[in-house]
């Protein structure tokens, strides 16, 4: 019943919607705490109000403390957590509820057979209350909140056999809250993965270069700033075409953007992570090559995929690269470093005779 209601998300929303989900209880962790601890409290009352001794609902204090304690913890739980731990985070309080939900409702539905409260009515109440609070909070779960829905089902269904006039219209009431809640559950869940999958979308579209399909100025940079981050040594190449203004001149913007996508596809092969800063700038890392004689086969590499001829619509097209690199962290120690290096680098490689590579340009300074 569950995967009919709440069908898997597709394989490329898996993590968004964890993380969506951890975020999720992240904010309504107060609020699944104080409604288990109220439902006991209730459950207390009926008991101590019906003459039962202490010892019977003595062991609600614990449940309660246990909530309490939670509820002052939670703002210490970080908003933001790798995946693995918002998986189990989320998989472990999704088990946790529907076993609670589960016990409580059996629980409810004994009380109502039984008569066990001189309220029939007190702890149903209670629990379809609870479980529509705890349902709406849990909503991004399907697990938790399809448990705290479905817990209603059992004691709904002892009022109306066991009930009287009153108590079944309150039962057939219930259902009718269930079946409701059931329908809302997954219409919002079917809006949330619709939304996550525009969100990835347009995290795409923010990521990737519109003509090549490379990596975007912005993601160019926050992959550099990771490396950095993460103080993993990497060569950044910075490079420019030579004469690709004189094949836009000639054969037109068409045949020019055709040529960037050649091109493009080729340097992919070329780098780790392959970005277009815009017009005929092109940005490769290439992750652990900081000895010499691999940063000079690289760059070889490199300008003979920039001077292989393209061919488009019966056309010829020739251009070459010009390139300036510099290695982290030796050349810089930071993005806007490595950046400013390898642009000096290349408008070195521009000046010196175009169609080369050129590492640093040393100041006297440098030593």
């Amino acid at each position: 019943m569950l995967a009919r209601l709440f069908p898997a998300p597709p394989p490329e929303l898996h993590d968004a919607l964890v993380q969506h989900q951890y975020r999720a209880l992240h904010r309504t962790f107060p609020v699944l705490h104080a409604v288990s601890a109220l439902n006991f409290l209730i459950c207390a009352y009926a008991l101590w109000a019906d003459g039962f001794p202490t010892a019977s609902y003595a062991w609600v204090a614990a449940p309660v403390l246990l909530s309490l304690v939670r509820i002052a913890q939670w703002r210490r739980d970080p908003p933001q957590v790798d995946l693995a731990h918002a998986a189990r985070r989320v998989a472990g309080v999704q088990w946790l509820l529907a076993v609670v939900m589960s016990g409580t409702s059996v629980f409810a539905t004994w009380a109502t057979v039984t008569h066990l409260f001189s309220s029939v009515l007190l702890v149903p109440i209670s629990l379809t209350f609870g479980a529509l609070c705890l349902a709406h909070a849990t909503a991004s779960m399907p697990l938790a909140a399809t448990t705290s829905v479905l817990g209603v089902v059992p004691p709904a269904v002892a009022m109306l056999v066991f009930g009287d006039g009153n108590t079944r219209l309150i039962g057939v009431s219930a259902l009718s809250v269930v079946a409701l809640q059931l329908v809302f559950l997954r219409s919002g869940y079917e809006a949330l993965l619709e939304l996550l999958r525009l969100q990835k979308r347009l995290a795409e579209l923010a990521s990737s270069d519109s003509l090549t399909g490379l990596l975007s100025r912005r993601a160019l940079l926050h992959a550099v700033q990771e490396r950095v981050a993460k103080q993993a040594p990497f060569t950044l190449a910075l490079i420019d075409l030579d004469g690709f203004k004189a094949v836009n001149d000639t054969h037109g913007h068409a045949m020019g953007d055709a040529l960037l996508r050649a091109l493009s596809q080729r340097f992919m092969t070329c780098g780790d992570a392959v970005g277009r800063l815009g017009g005929d700038e092109f940005v490769l890392l290439l992750d652990g090559v900081t000895e010499a004689a691999a940063r000079e086969a690289s760059m070889e590499k490199i300008l003979s995929a920039a001077r292989q001829p393209v061919e488009a619509d019966g056309a010829t097209l020739n251009v070459s690269a010009s390139i300036g690199y510099a290695t982290f962290p030796e050349d810089g120690a930071d993005t806007g470093a490595l950046m400013r290096v390898a642009d000096e680098a290349m408008y070195s490689a521009k000046d010196s005779g175009k169609a080369r590579a050129v590492r640093r340009v040393r100041s006297p300074g440098d030593g």
